[in-house]
């Protein structure tokens, strides 16, 4: 069978990762209307103006569409370009101006501020969104949590990233796929890795249920294992 390490792009150099389960794309995100009937020209015009950083008016812009045409990929160019821009205070009450509206943001744009959060070690307010994004009815998957586990690990937080992960697992693992598991998985890993604790890495992974360890679809043994063969 191939041999690949756990998560390359995290650099886990001391570890080997046996796939179980093929990979599939998951976590795709669900619309209510397809893209196509957003009009290009609407489209173009709002991309036009966040090009030109010209945020304010480009809100106006959705706001003065008819109902129909303000899809949720339209608030989401909006709240990226408000994160690019470290708006973060803003994209967040952009998000719950629309709820207030009744017009109700896609999972892209619930994930986009939960991760800009994270990665400015804003910890609280990711962990703040999560529950908000909850209660108005869009459910966080694997790629909501990652970032708080990933920026938490990567800033020496690694018992606040295992309590995140503990928190969210139950959930993970009775209504998520393998996908979902072993990404949660990897991201208390890689904070283990970052910060020279490899042993400890190992000794997390151990210590899960086998249920969820088979559910992960991943080994993790160490690479000096295989070098030794």
């Amino acid at each position: 069978m191939l041999r690949t390490r756990l998560c390359s792009s995290l650099a886990l150099k001391t570890f080997t990762s046996i796939s179980r389960v093929p990979v599939t794309r998951s976590y795709t995100i669900q619309s209510s209307t397809p893209k196509a009937e957003v009009p290009d020209a609407t489209f173009k015009h709002l991309t036009k103006l966040l090009d030109g950083d010209d945020i304010s008016n480009a809100q106006e812009y959705v706001a003065s569409l008819p109902k129909e045409h303000q899809h949720h990929i339209l608030f989401a160019k909006i709240i990226s370009a408000l994160v690019r821009s470290r708006q973060l205070n803003e994209a967040a009450q952009y998000i719950e101006k629309l709820v207030e509206a009744g017009q109700m943001p896609g999972l892209f744009c619930f994930n986009s501020l939960v991760a800009a959060f994270a990665y400015n070690k804003q910890y609280e307010e990711a962990e703040l969104w999560l529950e908000k994004m909850t209660s108005y009815g869009v459910h966080p998957t694997a790629f909501s949590i990652y970032p708080i586990i990933r920026s938490l690990g990567r800033s020496g937080k690694i018992e606040e990233a295992e309590r995140i992960f503990y928190q969210v697992m139950p959930q993970s693992v009775l209504e998520g796929e393998a996908k979902s598991v072993s990404k949660l998985i990897a991201g208390v890993i890689s904070a283990y890795h970052v910060n020279g604790m490899d042993d400890k890495a190992i000794e997390f992974f151990d210590s899960l249920p086998k249920s969820v360890r088979d559910k992960s679809g991943l080994l993790l043994v160490p690479q000096s294992s295989f070098n030794d063969k």
